[in-house]
């Protein structure tokens, strides 16, 4: 298994080396990408995939009394081990691990595996808190992780035995009080460890350096083990790396935290931190029926995979998440949150009762979910929201606001009002239409991110008679709610436009986006014949531009008329006329021809549109 960083520095894996040869064979990854084993130890990815295919080891075990001259064929074998005929193990004094270096790993058994397990714990809380900053910049919240603050639970993994622990965290203890406490405090603080007070023992610290020596005594340890709850080799690991840390830098006399305050504290406005239970419900529930699935039972799609959760992150998270949830109230645990009786977990392949916060939590918390969650990928920004949302239910109780209602009509909210007159240039979809229209929408919401930082919206829908309380429930109500929808008898591009803006939804089509179609560079395009079917594309663009048509061309291709994003240029589109002008210009152009993953099927998308005779089969980009 390998691990690997992908463009954007995020570390990818584990991944088989079967994988890694078929992403190899395809081009998906390039020659010389460097990976790296579960000791963290690089290779370059063709000398995995060669290993891949070398021969094992062939051994043979025989006893003495057996002919091996007459029977068996030794041609192809590596070693061969003559075992002695004796009446026990014990009286044998061969050490047959040591017959040839390499063969050894035959008696490893159990031990290696603790020990490999041991080790890869260690690389990725290094991976964890060489990121930590970069990860930060990322979330809605700093991390606040803390060795030793706070126990586990035995749902987790790496949990330790209170002998185990104490003779690590005495061993620590000794060798934290040999750093400087005014150096050491202030290097805690720029890792966001700044000192609070110890909620098991209630008591409070004048810097971070005291308060890390308070959580590894042996009395804050015991009164956790007391409770019925553990400490992991996470926390011991983690104290060792920071330690380790400070000992690389104050040997290189490196003190760059002495002259840093540290990470600023951010605070991002979260609807679940300003609205009561009712409302924080409803929104869930409204945030449930947009994505189509329950956030945390479906690991993200391929276009968010870059706010996924690290190994240790995760873990962390997924901690935070259990004291949030076991923060709230009874009453609020068995509310209805939008979940069903036959919800499907992705992870473990289950259906199981979630219609409650307890029965979702249940299954959530459960060994088998956890360990599949590991072994896969998780969304960092669904594991945030969960928690932003369990910690505004334990903080509230049924308070009442007062909010100034505004109608969606006088909000001009798009799909909720009754067009008077169409901007130029605009056009409607209406009759059969629609239900594609509303699938399209439907399904470029379902991936969208921005769903899950829902914002508060007190309004009210005329036509319904219906009382909504925040972003996502007006989009729900807007899309899925019958009583809406049979009011929708035609739908605006223009106002389609300004839906995906106000949701930072993009929409793109072929030669605006890397081709899907090239999975190899030998279906891509030689230089000349790109050239000619970009000219021939240009002379129909400036053709139906000219003549003012783009309106009648994108009415009958949809969804032309909602590109409003070119990937390739990294540029957005404002209006439908824009499109073709874009396609036209001198940027879009050099960056078409200079762009390999250009296939046939991409320009014969456009002649399609253009009712040109292609020379490829019809193919729908959706």
């Amino acid at each position: 298994m390998y691990y690997y960083y992908d463009g954007d520095e995020i570390l990818r894996g584990p991944f088989s080396e079967s994988a890694y040869a078929k992403w190899l064979a395809n081009g998906d990854i390039p020659h010389g990408k460097e990976v790296y084993n579960l000791d963290f130890k690089s290779s370059l990815v063709e000398d995995v995939v060669r290993q891949l295919y070398k021969s094992r080891t062939k051994v043979m075990f025989c006893e003495e009394s057996f002919s091996m001259d007459k029977t068996c064929d030794r041609t192809d074998l590596d070693i061969t081990l003559l075992l002695e005929n004796t009446d026990s193990y014990e009286q044998s004094s061969d050490d047959f691990t040591q017959i040839e270096e390499g063969v050894d790993e035959i008696d490893r058994g159990m031990i290696s595996e603790k020990d490999m397990a041991r080790t890869h714990l260690q690389k990725m809380i290094d991976i964890y808190f060489d990121r930590r900053s970069l990860n930060n910049q990322r979330r809605h919240k700093y991390d606040h992780f803390v060795p030793f603050e706070y126990p586990w639970t035995r749902c987790f993994p790496y949990i330790m035995k209170l002998s185990d622990v104490m003779r690590g965290a005495v061993h620590t203890l000794n060798q934290l009080q040999c750093y400087d406490e005014h150096d050491f405090s202030i290097y805690l603080e720029t890792l966001n460890i700044k000192p609070h007070q110890c909620f098991i023992c209630q008591k409070s610290f004048p810097n971070s350096y005291r308060m890390l020596e308070h959580f590894l005594s042996v009395i804050h340890i015991n009164r956790a083990y007391d409770a019925d709850t553990y400490m992991s080799m996470i926390d011991i690991n983690s104290t060792v790396k920071i330690m380790n840390d400070f000992e690389i830098a104050d040997r290189k006399q490196d003190c760059y935290w002495v002259k840093t305050n540290g990470p600023q504290e951010k605070k991002k406005n979260i609807l679940f931190d300003v609205v009561d239970i009712n409302t924080a419900l409803e929104s869930m529930k409204s945030t449930v029926a947009l994505l189509g699935a329950v956030p945390l039972l479906r690991p993200p799609s391929c276009d968010n995979s870059g706010g996924t959760c690290e190994y240790i992150e995760f873990i962390l998270l997924l901690r935070e998440f259990e004291a949030a949830y076991y923060a709230t109230s009874e009453n609020v645990r068995d509310r209805r949150f939008g979940a069903n009786s036959e919800t499907k977990c992705l992870y473990c392949n289950l259906e199981f009762d979630a219609t409650s916060l307890k029965l979702f939590t249940q299954h959530l918390f459960s060994e088998q979910h956890i360990r599949n969650s590991l072994q896969n990928v998780v969304s960092r920004n669904e594991m945030e929201y969960w928690i932003a949302f369990l910690q505004g239910l334990g903080n509230r109780n049924q308070l009442t606001y007062k909010t100034n209602s505004v109608s969606l009509q006088e909000g001009d909210f798009p799909l909720c009002y009754n067009l008077v007159d169409l901007v130029p240039g605009d056009f409607i979809y209406s009759g059969e239409d629609l239900n594609q229209v509303l699938n399209f929408v439907r399904k470029q919401v379902q991936t969208s991110e921005i769903i899950l930082e829902d914002v508060e919206y007190h309004t009210s829908c005329r036509w319904c008679h219906l009382e909504l309380r925040s972003r996502n429930s007006v989009i729900r109500h807007i899309l899925y709610d019958k009583c809406h929808t049979d009011r929708l008898q035609f739908i605006s591009n223009d106002d389609l436009r300004r839906f995906f803006r106000l949701l930072e939804i993009q929409v793109t089509i072929p030669l605006f986006r890397m081709s899907f179609s090239a999975t190899s560079k030998s279906s891509c395009m030689d230089s000349t014949e790109k050239e000619k079917h970009i000219q021939r594309l240009q002379n129909l663009c400036y053709r139906v531009h000219k003549k003012r048509r783009t309106p009648q061309l994108a009415a009958k291709s949809f969804p032309f008329g909602l590109v409003n994003r070119c990937d390739l240029c990294q540029e957005n589109i404002e209006h439908v006329d824009g499109i073709l002008a874009h396609f036209c210009s001198i940027k879009h152009t050099e960056v078409l021809m200079n762009n390999f993953r250009m296939t046939i099927f991409d320009f014969d998308y456009w002649l399609e549109m253009f009712n040109v005779r292609s020379h490829a089969p019809q193919i729908f980009y959706f």
